[in-house]
């Protein structure tokens, strides 16, 4: 543009050049117009004259119309320059919201292995309150087992006690097997005292395994990512992918967790808007068991004046669940624009 400039600028200059020495040879011949010239000779000088005259004006209108091209030619500079400042700062936005989202997938990679660490950990506790739970199952067979032989022991117990007194109301020369009958009636006792203890011991052994599986709450929760934008509707966002969900809490299909522990919850979601629309937005609804009543949180990313770069937001909820209580993202707007990295996450804090 500024080669193109110089270029028309260059004829303004010859022009004037060409302008002032017309004036100049039309000074030159009236000056030296006073010596004696004939008719014809006066006659040529007003010809030339005249058309000095007319070159005059005809070098003034290009002139007039070199200014307007220079001051169109400068207008289109300047708009050029503007359009270009606009471009780099719509660049620098970009780069920095990459730079927010790049800070943002740090942070949810983050959580997601605190996430996946916790998980190792409950999944620890899970088999060993499974072991536990085996363990009470073999108690429990015990104690019943030991629960028959108690009662065949009190039957033996009963018939042994009516043949000893058959035997004190007759002759005791008569009963000649009274020191056999002494060892069993011995024997029953021994059984029914090991037999006592052992169901005490088994009471005491559940007692203690009921009072740790209450003192340690297995953790439930889940974490989804990656938007299933086919699957989703106004009324429900999808996910496709989980990294974490114990036993299934969160129905990939329908896009709901399903309370199965009531007790304190957190949820959490994060939106990442892509670029083309002005905003995205969803809402954490919770849904009562057999009950209309709605508990909703809603959580808008993106800038009403700009369709351009990447916005992200982050909402969070806690809230009191009872078994058969329902969470959700819903009443979303803006799904085919959210991106993949959109998240949504929820756990139990503490069961009643």
């Amino acid at each position: 543009m500024n080669s193109d400039h110089t270029t028309h600028i260059m004829p303004v200059k010859v022009i004037v050049v060409l302008y002032i020495m017309l004036g100049c040879a039309s000074s030159f011949l009236l000056v030296n117009s006073s010596a004696n010239i004939g008719v014809n000779e006066y006659r040529d000088l007003i010809s030339l004259l005249v058309d000095e005259k007319n070159a005059r004006h005809m070098l003034e209108n290009r002139l007039d119309k070199l200014e307007q091209f220079n001051l169109a030619v400068t207008k289109e500079l300047q708009k050029d320059k503007n359009n270009r400042q606009q471009l780099i700062d719509e660049n620098t936005k970009i780069i920095k919201d990459l730079e927010n989202a790049s800070k943002h997938l740090t942070i949810l990679q983050q959580e997601n292995d605190l996430l996946k660490e916790k998980y190792v950990n409950q999944s620890y506790v899970v088999d060993e309150l499974l072991e536990q739970s085996k363990m009470n199952e073999n108690l429990t067979d015990q104690f019943q087992s030991l629960s028959n032989s108690q009662e065949h022991l009190l039957k033996n117990y009963h018939v042994l006690l009516d043949q000893y007194l058959a035997f004190t109301s007759q002759d005791k020369a008569n009963f000649v097997e009274k020191h056999d009958f002494n060892q069993a009636i011995s024997r029953v006792n021994n059984s029914l005292l090991y037999a006592n203890e052992s169901i005490h011991n088994i009471t005491l052994q559940t007692s203690l395994n009921r009072e740790k599986i209450l003192k340690t709450d297995i953790q439930l929760g889940f974490s989804l990512k990656v938007v299933d934008k086919a699957a989703s509707s106004t009324n429900r966002l999808k996910f496709k992918t989980s990294l974490f969900n114990t036993d299934h809490v969160f129905n990939l299909s329908t896009g709901e967790f399903i309370c199965t522990r009531a007790g304190v919850y957190f949820f959490t979601t994060t939106i990442v808007r892509e670029p083309g629309i002005k905003e995205a937005f969803c809402e954490i609804r919770i849904t009562r068991r057999n009950s209309n009543n709605i508990i909703a949180t809603q959580i808008t990313v993106g800038q009403a004046s700009s369709t351009s770069g990447y916005a992200s937001g982050t909402n969070s909820l806690v809230y009191h669940l009872n078994v058969g209580d329902k969470a959700s993202l819903s009443y979303c707007h803006g799904i085919d624009h959210m991106h993949l990295s959109s998240s949504f996450s929820g756990f139990l804090i503490v069961s009643d």
